[in-house]
């Protein structure tokens, strides 16, 4: 937790952000900063459904101050590394969106009030239909339909650039402070003065854009409350759809300061957030409710998966779940069991001339990527003398998690609807 902040400490938790307790002893060290009017602070624990962690549940000892120095010195070699997307209370970390900043505005609030901010958002670029993956540029930003007039992200980069805290961290050397408040201010004001810019980022009367992903993990559409908290306006599209579009001068909330409905697809959903700063802060916080209720999701409910921006390293999102039809593998003749006329049925495609499958990855029982005699063997061993099961979908109908890399494919199964 990095925090810079005038303010007075709260009864509860003002921010939660995620660690990893090694097995064994675990050393915490608080830093507390005090300017003026008061001067103390709180820590706790909860583990990753937001339950309060204390020393009646099994799960950790709370040793105090040690004994003499026994436990000085035990501070981690690496990074504890963990990026849950979300934190336990529901908000988007800064590690869970790809972003770009500063695109130049005229002035705002101050000097042009709320009314020119309605104007503030360059031409929009088609995020709808593109997954800029960090790294990606943007070369090409039309501002003719906006009052934006330009880019500058002080010179980290020549054309405007996508950005994930994992980018950045990789490609300059730096470690980037996360927090459930995307705070572009912040992030600037740390790129300015790690040297990594060669001259400071603008704060004031820019917009930045960010996205993220989310995958309903229900077979209907979610319909979902997306809440949200600004500095200063803030615009909101789910998929194609646009939800929030707020334009004020503002600090930002530590709660909702709007929820606007929207609708969750099954699978994949995209979430493109703009913010406009007009001056004095420059951030946002957003979170997922369940239709009416007051608290936003983290991802343990079964309702949804938060992706974030880049979860391995190799672009925005994992893939989205294998398009086709749903099959069992190892039920080569699709009459909805796997048994000895499946091996059978195998065997005959392969060297006597038999009706080939309509779906072959259903033939391809051990999932080799190929059609060949060691899948009639496999399905014998399974059956008969306790050999493994067909790897996934087995034993119930399902997609490929190969596809389409293995290229078997699979026309029709009429076994699975």
């Amino acid at each position: 937790t990095l925090v810079s902040a005038c303010r007075g400490s709260a009864g509860d938790c003002q921010e939660t952000n995620c660690g990893v307790l090694e097995p064994g002893v675990n050393k915490i060290t608080a830093y507390v900063w005090e300017g003026g009017g008061g001067w103390n602070m709180r820590v706790g624990l909860r583990d990753i459904s937001g339950q309060v962690l204390n020393d009646g549940n099994g799960d950790v000892v709370f040793l105090g101050t040690g004994e003499e120095d026994e436990l000085e010195g035990q501070i981690l070699d690496e990074d504890a590394g963990c990026d849950l997307g979300v934190n336990p209370a529901g908000w988007i970390r800064t590690d869970g969106w790809n972003m770009l900043l500063s695109l130049l505005n005229p002035a705002g609030c101050g000097g042009g009030g709320v009314g020119l901010m309605e104007g503030n958002w360059v031409d929009p670029y088609d995020l709808m239909d593109e997954d800029p993956q960090a790294g990606d540029t943007w070369p090409d930003i039309d501002f003719t339909l906006g009052f934006a007039s330009g880019f500058d992200n002080g010179g980290l980069t020549e054309e405007p650039t996508w950005v994930t805290k994992r980018y950045l961290d990789e490609e300059f050397g730096t470690d980037l402070p996360t927090g459930d408040v995307v705070d572009f201010q912040g992030i600037a004001d740390y790129l300015s003065a790690a040297g990594v810019t060669q001259f400071s980022i603008p704060n004031d009367n820019v917009t930045a854009i960010a996205t993220t992903y989310v995958i309903n993990q229900t077979d209907d559409v979610l319909p979902v409350d997306i809440c949200t908290a600004s500095d200063d306006s803030i615009k909101v599209i789910v998929n194609e759809e646009l939800v929030t579009n707020v334009s004020a001068c503002r600090g930002s909330g530590g709660d909702c300061q709007e929820t606007r409905p929207a609708m969750l697809e099954p699978g994949l959903n995209k979430i493109t957030v703009q913010v406009w700063e007009g001056g004095g802060g420059w951030n946002f916080r957003l979170g997922i409710r369940e239709s009416g209720s007051n608290q936003n999701l983290n991802g343990l409910n079964g309702l949804v998966e938060f992706l974030g921006a880049d979860i391995d390293g190799d672009g925005p999102v994992d893939p989205p779940p294998p398009a086709g039809p749903r099959f069992v593998r190892g039920d080569a003749d699709d009459n909805g069991v796997v048994n000895l006329t499946d091996a059978i049925f195998n065997l005959n495609y392969l060297f006597i001339g038999g009706a080939a499958p309509t779906c072959m990855d259903s033939s391809d029982a051990d999932n080799s990527g190929t059609l060949q005699l060691t899948d009639g063997i496999f399905l014998l061993n399974y059956l008969f003398i306790g050999g493994a099961p067909p790897p996934a979908p087995g034993g119930e109908c399902g997609l490929d998690p190969e596809e389409p890399a293995d290229g078997l494919g699979c026309e029709t199964f009429e076994s699975c609807p």
